[in-house]
């Protein structure tokens, strides 16, 4: 065999192999795209970003800016309108604002920890958010942090069942079922304490609010829903730190959200309902729909 025909062979073997890539997964081919991240604790600085698809497999990665406290993720192999997983890592060294006390926290060996967002699909320039909030969403669909990014997730993560979870979280704390929490807030910094937007606002009023730190906050409200044969709730008696942070966001004046009373056990018809508010929010980039719209889009 000539090395021109050997060439011409390899050639065409590399171009089937990669045609094949391509139409993977029912004929839809995965894209390049990105994504900017936001983790507000107030803002993270130094974090570890790692975004994985609905099964968990790493689509990109990166690290939070020391000074804006984002970072944009470059995707590879991301499924157009598919969920994927946010997984924000605070290693030692790394640092947040502390909206409770007004000061730079930095992370110590003692103290690392790693926060969740579920997102029910993306596109290229997208920005999100990865949150207290986020966090507890990400539990009600099933996705415990521990197991992101170290094997294959066992819950079927699918559109709806992140709207649902987002929706369980919403609804939970008294906010209104299509909040989109998923969002990117305007994180606060020591430079600019008070966020201009209102999912920022709101996540400020739990900070100041919160028993412990805004990151022991994170990681309680998460806590807070369990997780039986793989159905996810939260006490109809709701815990401390959710009667806590409902009753001061009650304080928060805001014309464009309406706090009302937790609900811990929403009926099928609501939750369903809230489903719908959800999807409609994610599509359309709201912060709140049904009560006004904030700064933030997805």
């Amino acid at each position: 065999m000539s090395v021109t025909t050997f060439s011409r062979r390899f050639v065409l073997a590399a171009v089937s192999t990669a045609a094949l890539v391509l139409s993977g997964c029912g004929g839809t081919a995965s894209t390049t795209s990105s994504l900017s991240v936001t983790p507000a604790l107030g803002a993270v600085y130094g974090a570890v970003v790692n975004v994985y698809n609905a099964s968990g497999s790493l689509l990109g990665t990166g690290t939070t800016d020391s000074t804006t406290g984002k970072v944009t993720v470059t995707l590879y192999g991301y499924t157009s309108g598919t969920p994927i997983i946010v997984k924000v890592t605070l290693p030692a060294g790394s640092s947040y604002y502390n909206e409770k006390t007004g000061a730079n926290e930095t992370i110590t060996s003692s103290n690392t920890t790693s926060l969740l967002s579920v997102v029910a699909s993306v596109s290229s320039g997208s920005s999100v958010g990865v949150t207290a909030l986020t966090n507890m969403a990400a539990k009600f669909a099933g996705v415990d942090v521990s197991t992101v990014g170290s094997a294959t997730l066992s819950v079927a993560l699918t559109a709806s069942a992140v709207n649902t979870a987002v929706v369980q979280t919403n609804l939970a704390l008294g906010l209104p079922a299509g909040t989109l929490i998923t969002a990117a807030p305007v994180a606060a910094t020591l430079a600019a304490p008070s966020p201009t937007d209102t999912y920022g606002s709101i996540l400020a009023t739990m900070a100041k609010y919160s028993t412990g730190s805004p990151l022991t906050q994170a990681t309680s409200l998460a806590a807070a829903v369990t997780l039986t044969n793989g159905v996810a709730s939260i006490s109809s008696t709701a815990p401390t730190i959710v009667t806590s942070i409902n009753s001061n966001l009650s304080t928060y004046a805001s014309s464009t959200v309406t706090v009302s009373t937790p609900n811990t056990a929403p009926s099928a018809a609501v939750l369903a309902a809230g489903v719908t508010s959800q999807a409609a929010a994610v599509t359309t980039g709201t912060f709140a729909t049904g009560t006004g719209t904030g700064s933030s889009s997805l």
